[in-house]
């Protein structure tokens, strides 16, 4: 075989692994093609069995809505509110389809699904609408609490962790300065750490609660005397978290009359703000005007009472909280915030330091342009700062006032003897009820019976003021004359309440002298000194 034919025949051979190659490549091609589009196609196909079951867990829930409203169970003002948040929802759902084609599944919007957490589970129940932008879904636990869960994203259904984690610090702020009104959160992560969703605990809404949003619109009407004062406790939560969402709708009466706040996924957004570096009933943010604001500058007119004293106790409080405890509360958050950056996080974190550690100065120089606005200069110092002290000293002194006006209280020995006595007067009032049930009785006697117990019940009502250190002199006066049988002889008694007034002064006379023998058995006796005592020895040089 020449050269030539063995030069065409490899010639060949390479043309043919050519071929072969592309065919390949080609094969692999339309393989990625294949997947890609099966892809899609079950992408899509979760799509719309998401959609399908929003919109049926929708029809199921209007469904239930509507037979509530037809029976009377939803009044008017729910009612509107239901149909609000339907409509923002419907607006949510309808952006979120198109943002959610380019992030990944969140399970915790999968009607059913459950994790666990702390040893117990929780399952996802279905979408509940009770206002606010966000779709919300009800979750229950195993003890059967509900908890409400918003994904972790923004308005318009993009990724954001940071409101989820926001929920969860503010409410251990909220544990830690009073764990009556604190409304427990978590943030829910996923396998590989990502933050899902909060979860936070629903709360039981009282059903004549005080309206504060609409309030904020027409002040004339009072606030109830029980929620200024926990007003101003939510303020000393919301000023420490920088948190301006605060209008009256974020607040939530429960049904013993505790006021919560809640809604704290904008905390820590204005941080960087110089308007919100000082406190003031002018800076609103937000196109809703805060419920602090409304107060504080009504406060500042002299339209409303406030107790601003009363904040001093939760100002010791977040005091007496270490800085290291108290940072830890926000490392997730400034984490989240600042994407890692150190340098970031160390000027993010002294930004919220910084609001913990001026807290007090911050206070005072608040209420002290408060009080001098308002006229009450006496509680202002000579730098126009608000005196505490000053405050707690006027609260008091009508209470002292008051006071004043009581006779001393008894001491030991004396509520005992009152004690016993209120014991005598209960059984010579049931005593004389048993005779006047007699039918055998004549009229003196039924006349002295009615007046022994006519006379206990005064005695009893007399010395019960006593035993509470709430009789007045004239009232003592009276108690005195009441006992004395002597007096009962004067004003024409019956011989049975002569009788009845001898034998309780002979009771508390009987007392009186028990008293010294008791005392004299208690002595201890004097040491013997006939015995021989032992004579000191003298001592040797």
């Amino acid at each position: 075989m020449t050269q030539r034919e063995i030069d065409s025949l490899n010639k060949r051979a390479q043309k043919r692994q050519q071929k072969q190659l592309l065919a390949q490549k080609r094969e692999q091609a339309l393989r990625e093609r294949a997947g890609q589009a099966e892809g899609r196609r079950k992408a899509k196909l979760l799509r719309r069995a998401e959609k399908q079951q929003i919109r049926a867990n929708a029809h199921k829930v209007r469904g239930k809505q509507l037979t509530q409203r037809a029976a009377g169970e939803i009044n008017d003002k729910e009612w509107k509110r239901i149909r609000r948040s339907r409509r923002n929802h419907w607006f949510y759902d309808r952006i979120s389809t198109v943002t959610r084609r380019f992030q990944p599944r969140n399970p915790l919007r999968e009607e059913g699904m459950t994790f666990q957490r702390d040893g117990q589970e929780f399952q996802n129940q279905g979408r509940i609408f009770l206002g606010g932008t966000k779709a919300m879904n009800l979750f229950t636990d195993q003890a059967g609490k509900q908890w409400l869960c918003k994904e972790a994203v923004t308005c318009v259904g993009t990724y954001k962790p940071t409101g989820a984690l926001v929920t969860e610090a503010a409410s251990k702020l909220q544990a830690l300065i009073s764990p009556k009104s604190a409304i427990r959160a978590f943030a829910q992560r996923g396998e590989d750490n990502r933050v899902l969703g909060s979860l936070q605990e629903k709360i039981d809404v009282k059903e004549d609660a005080f309206d504060l949003f609409k309030w904020q619109s027409d002040t004339s009407k009072p606030l109830p005397a029980h929620l200024p004062d926990q007003i101003l406790r939510e303020h000393v939560t919301d000023w420490l978290l920088c948190n301006f969402d605060t209008k009256g709708e974020n607040f939530l009466e429960d049904a013993s009359g505790t006021l919560r706040g809640i809604d704290k996924e904008q905390a820590l957004s204005f941080l960087d703000d110089k308007r919100a570096q000082h406190m003031s009933y002018e800076f609103s943010p937000n196109p809703n005007k805060t419920l602090y604001n409304t107060v504080f500058e009504l406060y500042a007119q002299g339209k409303m009472e406030l107790n601003l004293e009363q904040v001093d106790g939760y100002i010791r409080t977040v005091e007496s909280i270490p800085n290291k405890d108290y940072l830890k509360l926000f490392h997730d958050v400034v984490k989240a915030k600042c994407k890692g950056d150190p340098v970031r996080m160390e000027q993010m974190e002294s930004k919220i330091l910084a609001r913990k550690t001026g807290l007090r100065e911050e206070y005072q120089r608040f209420f002290g342009e408060l009080a001098t606005q308002r006229g009450e200069k006496a509680l202002v110092d000579r730098d126009g700062k608000f005196s505490f002290a000053a405050a707690q000293a006027r609260k008091e002194a009508p209470e002292m006032l008051e006071r004043s006006k009581y006779e001393k209280p008894l001491t030991l020995e004396e509520s005992i003897k009152a004690q016993h006595l209120q014991t005598q007067l209960l059984r010579a009032q049931q005593a004389a009820e048993k005779e006047l049930a007699r039918s055998d009785l004549s009229q003196q006697q039924i006349q002295g019976q009615t007046e022994i117990k006519t006379t206990a019940q005064k005695l009893i009502d007399l010395n019960t003021k006593r035993l509470t250190a709430r009789i007045t002199p004239d009232e003592k006066a009276a108690f005195n004359q009441l006992m004395d049988p002597v007096q009962a002889e004067k004003s024409k008694g019956t011989p049975e309440l002569v009788q009845f007034t001898r034998e309780l002064q002979k009771t508390m006379t009987a007392d009186k002298k028990a008293e010294p023998k008791q005392a004299q058995a208690k002595q201890v006796q004097p040491p013997n000194l006939t015995k021989s005592a032992p004579t000191a020895q003298p001592k040797v040089r």
